[in-house]
């Protein structure tokens, strides 16, 4: 069962990376030059396959900003479940000490009072290079 979570996990999020970069050519092109700059682009003849090394993948900012940006628009889980640890109110709901909260993912991770450079519902993967690269660290929960 473990094997089938990691591989249905890792296969939903690459589905929705190649969805993402499909509908963006910007996005796409900015890669693509990232990618040149750090020479791990494959040549047409096959000749040159440039390795992906965790040095070369640290220095792929624009990259992780995208992978960032697809994993907060299309969490791999949808929602997932907390144990309230004390009795307390959220949004004029009683919450009550053990009770098991569902939280959607989605919902957190689109919520407009964390993101703030441009529509916090469009896929804007330069929001992490601007001012919501230090979004507070519960607006974005892309797994459980």
């Amino acid at each position: 069962m473990m094997m089938l979570a990691g591989y249905e996990t890792t296969f939903t999020a690459l589905s929705w990376f190649l969805f993402f970069a499909s509908e963006n050519p910007r996005v796409q092109h900015k890669m693509k030059e990232e990618l040149r700059e750090h020479n791990l682009l494959m040549t047409d003849d096959l000749k040159c396959v440039p390795s992906l090394t965790s040095d070369n993948l640290a220095s792929l900012t624009y990259c992780e900003c995208v992978t960032k940006e697809v994993l907060r628009l299309a969490p791999v889980a949808g929602l997932t479940t907390r144990m309230a640890m004390r009795d307390t109110v959220v949004d004029n709901v009683k919450v009550h000490r053990g009770q098991t909260v569902f939280v959607a993912l989605h919902n957190i991770n689109i919520d407009a009072r964390y993101w703030h450079h441009g529509d916090s519902k469009q896929f804007m993967s330069e929001r992490f290079l601007a001012e919501d690269k230090d979004h507070h660290h519960l607006a974005m929960i892309p797994f459980s």
